[in-house]
């Protein structure tokens, strides 16, 4: 029987968790086909809500890597353990797909065996970077005054949010090491600072912060013609939203141990979703306009469909992932 620790954080647990399924539906809105960028369409609008509501996905996921380091020894063997999972649902992924759909690229496959090099994964590709660099990011909150490390941090964020939002500070949008790591910074300052906010204000913000884009979003359509700049990592609104939910969650207790037990073992298997569902061959040949059907259902029929099928996907890809630990469990 799995020995329960009582100071392990299991509302960390359900954010990782959470993180995870965002990127799934991310990538079934998105990729999937659902999401028209130049329409007005009542549908279209709560689709990007819901799109809203997500993007915080790659914030948060971050963020929870600084709660959780900043007081961990750092280990470089986690990274060639994560860097060796890589590779293999790389390969397996691709080859998987090519089987199932008939098709076989030699050259697809022959790629999928380099993932660092040939960046198929852009998340993992920043994470080595950052994770790194967790050993100096660690000692600065260990060894510099609280003022000091608290004024940089603040200094980041801002130059981010701002300069980087609109495209000055080669942050790409967010798909830089350099935005893990000022995301890493936030959720070590949190980890260590533990701010009080009551959770309805924290939830006001995150789905407030969702409408506020949406708003945007629709300007931007209207005075522009299409969905400008708003769905980015480093947009001020996604970041704030991003904090919230990690402060609302990192304070949920939760004391059931069978609840506890599935918590711990499905948010260790979490970064495997990402890694079959942002596959370069699954992303490319299998899930885009996988989901485009759903234009042509009713709006409520249409987010059932998309919330359902992603939490399908979410499970059958913590599922194979739980194969593959338990025979090398094994194997071992």
């Amino acid at each position: 029987m799995l020995q329960i620790k009582r100071k392990r954080n299991y509302g960390i647990d359900i954010a990782r968790i959470l993180s995870m399924f965002m990127v799934v539906v991310l990538h079934n809105l998105l990729q999937g086909g659902v999401l028209d960028f130049d329409s007005l369409g009542t549908a279209n609008l709560m689709y990007f809500y819901l799109e809203n509501l997500c993007i915080i996905a790659v914030n948060l996921f971050a963020l929870i890597s600084g709660y959780l380091m900043v007081d961990r020894k750092w280990k470089w063997q986690k990274l060639i353990v994560l860097w060796c999972t890589v590779i293999f649902w790389s390969v397996v992924t691709t080859g998987s797909f090519m089987v199932f759909r008939g098709t076989f690229n030699v050259k697809l496959l022959i790629k999928s065996f380099f993932p660092v090099l040939l960046k198929q994964y852009w998340y993992f590709n920043g994470y080595i970077v950052l994770f790194l660099l967790i050993p100096f990011l660690n000692a600065g909150f260990k060894y510099l005054e609280e003022k000091v490390i608290s004024s940089v941090i603040l200094a980041l964020v801002l130059l981010s949010v701002t300069v980087g939002f609109i495209g000055n500070l080669f942050e790409q949008g967010g798909y830089t090491a350099f935005w893990l790591i000022v995301m890493y910074l936030v959720g070590a300052w949190i980890k260590k600072r533990q701010p009080i906010i009551k959770p309805i204000w924290l939830l006001m913000i995150y789905f407030g912060g969702a409408m506020v884009s949406l708003l945007g979003e629709v300007l931007s359509i209207v005075k522009i013609g299409h969905v400008d700049s708003w769905i980015k990592y480093n947009s001020p609104i996604v970041v704030v939203q991003a904090i919230a939910i990690l402060l609302f969650l990192s304070n949920l207790k939760v004391t059931n141990n069978k609840v506890c037990q599935w918590l711990t073992s499905v948010s260790a298997m979490t970064f495997t979703v990402y890694l079959i569902d942002g596959n370069h061959y699954f992303y490319q040949y299998v899930l885009t306009n996988s989901f485009s059907f759903i234009k042509g259902v009713n709006l409520f029929s249409g987010v059932i469909t998309i919330l359902i099928g992603s939490i399908v996907m979410f499970m059958i890809f913590i599922s194979v992932e739980y194969i593959r630990t338990s025979i090398m469990k094994k194997i071992r």
